[in-house]
């Protein structure tokens, strides 16, 4: 059996990313490694999961803000690339051989592993009352 695997056109459309993102690739996808699990309440679709950043100031050091949790990482380069392939394939047909095909969505050089513990956020702390007395907690 062949399956033809076809590239990218080059006139697909893609985001412009701000420059400190842009720095990992405009045209590619980037791999997040995390340890431990994610997991969200309700329908995950469309839900933010957390805000990457890069310091302009050390572009090699991303962080990750999840919630109230804050994962360093650092940005590796793959030894091999890696392929993300989008597989098409014709409406059912009657006849027993069916044409599939797969054409190359992205190419993933880089990743971002977060491979530390996260370290927690705490907010600030409450004003106390105006005569000074402590407020009672909720």
């Amino acid at each position: 059996m062949i399956i033809p695997i076809t590239l990218p056109s080059p006139s697909s459309n893609n985001p412009n990313f701000p420059p400190t993102v842009a720095k990992l690739g405009s045209s590619e996808l980037v791999l997040i490694e995390l340890q431990g699990d994610l997991e969200t309440s309700g329908d995950p679709a469309g839900q933010t999961i957390g805000t990457l950043c890069i310091s302009p100031d050390n572009k090699t050091k991303p962080t990750l803000r999840i919630g109230h949790n804050l994962l360093e990482g650092k940005i590796i380069t793959l030894p091999k690339p890696l392929a993300v392939l989008h597989r098409s394939s014709p409406p059912s047909s009657p006849s027993s051989f069916t044409s599939t095909s797969y054409a190359i969505a992205a190419v993933i050089r880089t990743k971002l592993v977060f491979a530390k513990r996260p370290m927690p956020i705490v907010g600030a702390p409450r004003p106390a009352a105006v005569d000074g007395r402590k407020r009672k907690q909720p």
